[in-house]
């Protein structure tokens, strides 16, 4: 789940939390599609949501006029717009992984690229109706405004296989030193999807 960057815009109030959206799919056994299909959406402020099922990866969202869609593999880029947006912290990392295309990265690449804290120039700025001097700040993949308490709180890299198996990288950026875990689990069924 991320937020959906709507500018300086007063955002509608929200009824619910999109915290909800993740436990509210994982506590039930229905298809990612069928779920985001059902998703009220108005009671939300902006999202973007991806939704495994171990079948399909599922993209829905209420900031921008798109209905739920299934995936198709492929290398896509999300972060706080629309499904593929031309941000220049996106492209990085899209080229990034085009370029370690024919050797998959490891985690601590995956994680060097999220982490890459660089400010974009001005004139690849997106105009997401906020100021320059945030359009700038939040121009890098990893984000840190402390004195806002704002920015990045956490970096997940996930690898899946064809045979089921999940292993999951996080580091959590909430403490003065960053604290890492690793999860890994192999559902019983294999993938149905590269």
């Amino acid at each position: 789940v991320t937020n959906f960057r709507r500018g300086f815009k007063s955002p509608s109030p929200a009824l619910y939390s999109r915290g909800h959206l993740a436990l509210d799919f994982l506590s039930q056994t229905g298809a990612g599609l069928a779920f985001a299909q059902a998703l009220e959406t108005t009671q939300l402020a902006g999202f973007n949501l991806l939704l495994w099922d171990n079948k399909e990866l599922v993209f829905c969202s209420n900031g921008a006029p798109t209905k739920p869609a299934v995936l198709e593999p492929g290398l896509y880029a999300l972060s706080n717009g629309t499904l593929d947006s031309h941000w220049p912290k996106m492209q990085h990392v899209k080229d990034q992984l085009e370029r370690s295309h024919t050797q998959p990265p490891q985690h601590a690449q995956l994680q060097t690229m999220m982490q890459h804290n660089t400010p974009a120039s001005d004139h690849l700025l997106p105009q997401t109706g906020i100021s320059l001097a945030w359009e700038r700040r939040l121009s890098a993949c990893f984000i840190d405004a402390p004195e806002y308490d704002y920015g990045t709180r956490t970096c997940i890299s996930l690898w899946r296989d064809q045979w089921g198996s999940i292993d999951v990288q996080e580091t959590c950026f909430d403490t003065p030193t960053p604290i890492q875990q690793n999860f890994s689990w192999t559902y019983k069924t294999p993938c149905t999807t590269a």
